[in-house]
């Protein structure tokens, strides 16, 4: 990852923010993903076909991903950050039309151990993912759980509101408030 903050002997270089150039990788390209190709597979096919595991695309894609969230834990000042990630983009696309898939895996092997030595130490963890501050604060009590609790013909609490009539299922907010969050592996 080249001369990146964090790196092994790179130190912070200091850069004027005036002096940066614009370049075309920063900008977002407008080309629709999910047209047909004649000839090749689309990708909204590629998503309907169910997968044990990922595909190199998939792996590529996500490396690069998390290398952009460590490298905004090591960048504060949001202009420097544009400048390492369009560094980044630019490593990754020297590499995009890469034919021979031995040299691709290798490519994205010695990727994920730079990775793994120059990833932060503290990465920023957003509250509500799993891992941070705020991940299942409020979860509510489980349906099932407090209709075991109470006693038949017991007083119903307020974590579980009395069905509209006798035998009748409580409201539909009530299954989307109380729904358990799945947990991503």
């Amino acid at each position: 990852m080249g001369n990146l903050p964090g790196g092994s002997g790179s130190g912070l270089r200091q850069l004027r923010p005036s002096v940066w150039p614009r370049c075309d990788t920063c900008r977002r390209r407008a080309v629709s993903r999910l047209s047909p190709r004649p000839g090749k597979v689309s990708t909204v096919m590629a998503f309907l076909a169910p997968g044990a595991y990922l595909t190199h695309r998939q792996k590529v894609l996500r490396l690069y991903k998390r290398a952009l969230r460590h490298l905004e834990s090591w960048c504060v000042q949001r202009d420097k950050y544009r400048y390492f990630a369009c560094l980044m983009r630019a490593r990754f696309e020297e590499h995009k039309n890469e034919k021979d898939m031995v040299r691709a895996t290798q490519l994205l092997k010695e990727a994920e151990e730079e990775f793994w030595y120059r990833q932060h130490p503290q990465p920023y963890i957003f509250p509500d993912s799993p891992g941070g501050t705020s991940y299942e604060r409020y979860d509510c009590y489980k349906v099932k759980q407090l209709q075991e609790e109470t006693p038949p013909g017991g007083p119903l609490t307020e974590a579980l509101p009395p069905a509209r009539k006798e035998g009748d299922l409580p409201p539909l907010w009530w299954y989307i408030v109380t729904r358990p969050r799945e947990r991503p592996m």
